[in-house]
């Protein structure tokens, strides 16, 4: 074969058939990113029928995935940092791995409660909205196994007539009323004069509950103010921590915490129109986000447990400002880390018990 000749197909198929060969009888000496590039390459012009099988199993993802007994999913970078500090990281500190650009970092977590130790996944999509938290889920379940728990933790809106600046709220329920139809409605002169056009909104309401024991949290868990305000202290005491931004001086406000329904929208709340929504629930709404419900739909399809913990930084109208979310942030980061230390115990089996 002369050097630098183009090749025919088969003899194209033929050696790529002899890679592929050499690269399963090599494969336990290269490690994982190493080993998938090469394997991409090698079948890019294959058949599918041509290396099904061929892969090893000890190389074909599933003993890669890895072992999480709870997950902590943030959106944005002051999240995911608040996260962090209340678990005792540095929130500077090199991730675990990546994966598709998304970082995880591990913490082992003892039990006060339980004589067992349980492993913490912190992550962040950086991408808000219910779609992006959905395909994120799908994903998250290709890399880890026999998680028990996934805790969505962040910042919210409030219901003013419900929740102060700092509070923080667990969901009972996730409320979707984004689907539905914009309609028009018409008021009219008697004499057939038009009077006004208008767009009237009618939604098609979802609301998405908590399986299995989850349910229990909200009944049994027992905050202990005290310990969670001083940790609170600590962190701003500690002042600015990455993305964690706090005044000079600033004191923890006395936050509390209150199991509610939580609403997931599409867009940012600035129209203070969260108490007005409320009426239509029972007056049972308590704060306005935009992840909860494709976090919840991901959780449910992917038989996952799941929770969303979020601290009230505004109350969604035309005051809302960035100024409280460093601090909200760190009242649900801390309280969740509250829960798994001193009530969650991670167990076999479809059920969580709390």
């Amino acid at each position: 074969m002369r050097s630098g000749a183009p090749l025919w197909p088969q003899q194209q198929k033929y050696l790529r058939q002899l890679l592929i060969d050499d690269l399963v009888g090599q494969s336990e000496e290269l490690d994982e990113g190493a080993f998938r590039e090469v394997w991409r390459r090698a079948i890019v012009l294959l058949p599918p029928e041509a290396v099904r099988g061929r892969i090893p199993p000890e190389m074909s993802g599933q003993s890669k995935r890895r072992a999480a007994d709870v997950v902590v999913v943030t959106v944005l970078p002051v999240e995911r940092d608040a996260v962090l500090v209340a678990l005792g990281e540095d929130p500077n500190r090199r991730e675990d791995f990546e994966h598709q650009g998304i970082r995880y970092y591990c913490t082992e977590v003892k039990s006060e409660r339980y004589d067992l130790r349980f492993k913490i996944w912190t992550t962040m999509i950086g991408e808000p909205r219910n779609t992006p938290m959905a395909l994120f889920i799908k994903q998250y379940v290709e890399q880890f196994l026999d998680t028990k728990v996934v805790i969505l933790v962040g910042i919210a809106g409030g219901n003013r007539n419900k929740v102060e600046l700092g509070d923080v709220v667990a969901s009972c329920e996730i409320l979707d009323d984004e689907g539905g139809a914009d309609e028009r409605s018409w008021t009219v002169f008697s004499w057939g004069k038009l009077l006004v056009q208008a767009r009237v909104r009618q939604p098609r309401v979802k609301f998405f509950e908590h399986r299995g024991s989850l349910k229990n949290l909200l009944n049994g868990f027992v905050v202990n103010v005290e310990e969670w305000h001083a940790q609170l202290e600590q962190i701003i005491a500690r002042g600015n921590q990455s993305a964690l931004k706090f005044k000079s001086g600033e004191a923890a406000v006395r936050s509390e915490y209150k199991p509610g329904l939580i609403q997931a929208g599409e867009r940012v709340k600035k129209d203070g129109s969260l108490p007005r929504t409320a009426e239509h629930y029972h007056d049972k709404l308590y704060a306005v986000e935009m992840e909860g419900s494709g976090f919840a739909q991901g959780c449910l399809a992917c038989k996952l447990d799941w929770l969303v913990v979020r601290g009230v930084s505004d109350h969604g109208d035309w005051r809302k400002r960035d100024k409280m979310q460093s601090y909200a942030a760190c009242a649900a980061a801390t309280l969740t880390v509250q829960f798994l230390r001193k009530w969650y115990r991670p167990q076999s089996g479809d059920e969580v018990e709390f």
